[in-house]
């Protein structure tokens, strides 16, 4: 055998010793691990650390909610000093009421405290308040067939029941009662017949309120959004909060051309399928309408305004958690009790964590249980609240700053995703 022969049969042996080693190792390793997995510690440390993942990822708000239930202290009840009610004789009173459509076979008790906050202002400081419920008549008398548009024109027909009608959903609830429509109605009489806002979670001119003149041009504009219904594409629409930018472009820039053309929006629209489709047409809406905040009738019948975010009576309460400013606020919109965050005394903190992830959820911030139509009436009622949700002006801008500046980035994302679909088209 040749001296190469014999170191290659030394080394294959010295490999295979080798081998033999690396594997009884492995075996000793896992027959560690083996023992160690079935220990109690470890189980119980690997639980732990799996229920730890989970909660952090499926249910972030437990932790708070749980140290609630345990460390939390009661909350204060701040209660409204005597409320200055609206004066009659001055010259800045106008006739104004409020006027809220709701379906036939609404259960009102899922908007029980905001109407309740309502009515209570209404006769406190002398407006009118009505409840209108769609019915029979009104379906035969308007034609649209969707509750969302068919609420416009039945607007439409009431507005001659007061100077000024303020239109809101069933859901908003008034939390600051010292505030007074008239503000809005004086700011604005002279330039605008109708009064929209801007939402403040995205770039939608809000569909479920505003406020209206008693003209011919507003029942004559509240009429043909009503009849936008009509021209809904067969797709993802957004029904009414989806018509109005629309209908928007055609009112107000039927006869302008820009380097958007506007008909490409509405094939964007036509291809909705989901709320980022539709966000999409909004954004391109949005471009044609630009910075335009007074928008007239091109043949001159009348105009209508847009109020920048943040500048209108409301606002989605939801977006600062039901943290409000005396100093600002008005009334907040999104008051279902449905989607109204139980207290400790209600729920366990597992089920308050589940219910935080709730889109729109809210906080009952307002005390009082119910509200004496009488004390209203009289002017002795107070507004009670509840400290926790109670917020200076400058920590209340703060939060909306946050919202707005991610808002303005998301806007242009959507904005930069036209030329993709127009490409589809």
């Amino acid at each position: 055998m040749l001296p190469t022969d014999i170191l290659e049969e030394e080394q294959e042996q010295q490999n295979f010793q080798t081998y033999q080693i690396y594997q009884k190792m492995r075996r000793i390793a896992f027959y560690r691990l083996y023992r160690t997995a079935k220990s109690p510690i470890f189980i119980g440390f690997a639980a732990l650390f799996f229920a730890i993942c989970y909660i952090y990822i499926f249910q972030p708000h437990f932790p708070d909610e749980l140290k609630k239930s345990y460390f939390g202290e009661p909350d204060l009840i701040i209660t409204s000093p005597p409320i200055q009610r609206r004066s009659l004789n001055s010259p800045n009173t106008y006739d104004i009421g409020i006027l809220l459509i709701v379906s036939e076979g609404a259960d009102l008790s899922e908007y029980q405290l905001a109407i309740n906050t309502l009515k209570c202002y209404s006769k406190l400081h002398h407006y009118g308040f009505h409840i209108e419920w769609v019915n029979n008549t009104w379906y035969e008398l308007c034609g649209q067939k969707q509750f969302m548009f068919i609420r416009h024109c039945i607007a439409s027909n009431l507005l001659h029941k007061h100077e000024w009608t303020l239109f809101l959903d069933a859901d908003v609830a008034v939390i600051n009662p010292t505030r007074l429509i008239d503000t809005f109605v004086q700011e604005n009489e002279k330039v605008a017949d109708l009064i929209f806002f801007d939402r403040f979670f995205d770039w939608e001119i809000a569909a479920g309120s505003y406020l209206a003149k008693n003209s011919n041009y507003s029942k004559e504009f509240l009429m043909k959004f009503a009849n936008s219904e009509f021209s809904l594409p067969n797709s993802f629409s957004g029904s009414d909060n989806g018509a109005i930018h629309w209908f928007f472009v055609e009112q107000f820039f039927g006869n302008y051309t820009s380097q958007l053309n506007s008909n490409d929006c509405y094939k964007i629209w036509e291809i909705s399928k989901n709320f980022d489709d539709l966000f999409v047409y909004e954004a391109c809406c949005r471009l044609i309408l630009g910075e335009t905040r007074l928008f007239h009738d091109p043949s001159g019948k009348g105009t209508v305004k847009v109020l920048p975010k943040g500048e209108a009576w409301m606002r989605d309460g939801w977006i600062t958690d039901t943290k409000w400013s005396q100093e600002v606020d008005f009334m907040l919109h999104g008051w279902k009790h449905s989607i109204e965050m139980p207290t400790i005394d209600e729920a366990n903190a597992w089920s308050r964590a589940s219910f935080r992830l709730k889109f729109g959820k809210w906080y009952r911030a307002i005390q009082n249980p119910t509200f004496d139509l009488n004390s209203c009436s009289n002017g002795t009622i107070t507004w009670k609240w509840w400290s926790t949700y109670m917020i200076s002006k400058i920590e209340l801008q703060n939060l909306l700053m946050k919202k707005r500046v991610k808002v303005r980035q998301q806007f242009f994302q959507f904005q930069a995703l036209i030329p993709k679909y127009l490409k589809k088209l």
